[in-house]
């Protein structure tokens, strides 16, 4: 199977805003991929088919798609390879996203094993993985441990080219944990570099910049500014439904803050019309 192909026609799919066709195409190939007893593609497909998955809080139907990309790649006697590491990042985002954090450790624990050993220099895959595991930790409560991965994620990125992306992405996370630790001005400083950067790298049509208004709208509500925060929050609907519809976590999630802050106007322009009563 071409590889290159594949993903050409994925990246355009996603770009036009068809993620249900973008689905049947992967399953189309996988099913392909294993008809020709090509391994390394259905390993590529798998993760791919099982990342749409977690973005639409499809959970369940991604965990057999890594166990069996996990599989292969131990038949193949590819254990520590980079295909493995990503594989079980991968996964385990999946398990930490279904709130299975121990899981979730135990298959960071091995990737952690495989990107930091001798044979690999920093990356994204070890990037990606200390932004994961900071999830899990402040999932649990620890957030110095969280910080510290995230700072490490971030050192790693910037000695990496082309990677303002991810570098607005870890500021996002990093802004999250700091809004949780009371943090509010250093969280505010991170999410206006991280939206700059998505708005001058892609215009904001990265998957990742809805996160990032959201993180704003967040703030906005900590700091008492509804009406900024229900703004943020309908320009983070608007972003999430048009690169991944409604039906999903994300959007749900949004949709919630946003009556929540409305709510909390309304609220306040009761109470102003009380007093000048």
């Amino acid at each position: 199977m071409d590889i290159q192909m594949f993903f050409n026609t994925l990246d355009r799919l996603f770009s036009e805003k068809r993620p249900q066709e973008a689905e049947a195409f992967m399953r189309e190939r996988l099913s392909q991929a294993e008809k020709e007893s090509d391994a390394g593609a259905v390993v590529t497909i798998c993760n791919e088919l099982g990342g749409y998955y977690r973005a639409v809080s499809r959970y369940e139907e991604g965990v057999p798609l890594y166990q069996r990309a996990l599989q292969i790649i131990a038949d193949l006697h590819q254990e520590g390879t980079p295909a493995h590491g990503t594989t079980l990042i991968n996964y385990a985002t999946t398990c930490t996203m279904k709130r299975d954090f121990e899981k979730a450790l135990q298959l960071y624990e091995e990737a952690a094993a495989i990107f930091s050993g001798p044979d690999y220099g920093p990356d994204f895959n070890l990037a990606t993985l200390y932004n994961n595991m900071s999830f899990v930790c402040q999932d649990m409560g620890d957030f110095s441990r969280a910080e510290d991965y995230l700072l490490k994620a971030l050192g790693i990125l910037r000695q990496l080219t082309e990677s303002d992306i991810e570098i607005a992405t870890t500021y996002t996370n990093l802004a999250n944990l700091y809004m949780a630790m009371g943090k509010v001005s250093e969280a505010r400083d991170l999410l206006e570099k991280a939206i700059d950067i998505y708005l001058r790298e892609t215009g904001g049509k990265d998957v990742h910049y809805a996160a990032s208004v959201s993180a704003l709208g967040d703030l906005c509500y900590l700091e008492g500014d509804y009406a900024s925060a229900s703004q943020q929050f309908e320009q983070a609907l608007t972003l999430v439904e048009r690169d991944y519809g409604t039906d999903n976590d994300s959007y749900r999630t949004i949709e919630k803050n946003l009556s929540l802050s409305r709510q909390q106007l309304e609220k306040k322009a009761h109470g102003e019309s009380d007093k000048n009563e």
